[in-house]
This record gives structure tokens, sequence and C-alpha cells, in this order.
């Protein structure tokens, strides 16, 4: 799975060089990949396959920024990002939750 997103990375670092050097442009990629997550579970009818890929983008844009945009963290925790492209609904839902507010229960 890291294989995948390296590849993803070092195909779109000339296009999106710009968000790939700004912490704050990164932020932005995050909040939309996890409102596509969001999206895909609350108003796409629990589409948990879709869930799990944009969740799984925003994680790795996550640790990307920490890494090296904020040096927050020495690593990449690639783990985390492959348990919500394998994780069921459930582990999906609790990523996205502490993300975005609109998940949370009423």
């Amino acid at each position: 799975l890291g294989d995948c997103f390296e590849i993803a990375l070092r195909s779109t670092w000339d296009e999106f060089y710009d968000v790939w050097n700004s912490a704050t442009k990164m932020d932005l990629a995050i909040s939309c990949f996890t409102w596509a997550g969001t999206n895909d579970i609350v108003l796409e009818d629990g589409h948990i396959e879709e869930a799990n890929a944009n969740a799984a983008i925003a994680s790795y844009l996550e640790e990307c920024n920490a890494m090296h945009l904020r040096k927050t963290q020495a690593s990449i925790n690639s783990a985390k990002t492959a348990e919500l492209f394998k994780g069921d609904e459930h582990t999906v839902v609790k990523y996205l939750r502490k993300k975005n507010t609109m998940l949370l229960p009423g």
C-alpha cells in the first residue's frame, strides 16, 4: 500500500508542487479527502470502499504533512493508513468523526 501512495506522490509532484510544499494547502487537500469520505458514507448510502480510499488518502496526506512540512513526527505511520484502507465501516467512521463534526451523533 505504501508503494502505491509513493507512486501517486511522485506522479503528482510536478503538477501539484505548491500543494506538496505548503502545510496550509496540504491541510485543504486533507479536508477535501475527508469531506469525500464523509460524503461516501453519509450521502452516498454507505459506499464503504470509496470512504476507505478517501480516508486512507487523507491519512497519508496528514502523515506527509506532519513529517515533511510541519516536522512534528519522524516518520510516516503507514499502518494507520493501511488500517483505514482495509478497515471496516466502524474504523473509517471513527477516523472521519475525529476529522469532521458532520458525523457526530445528534
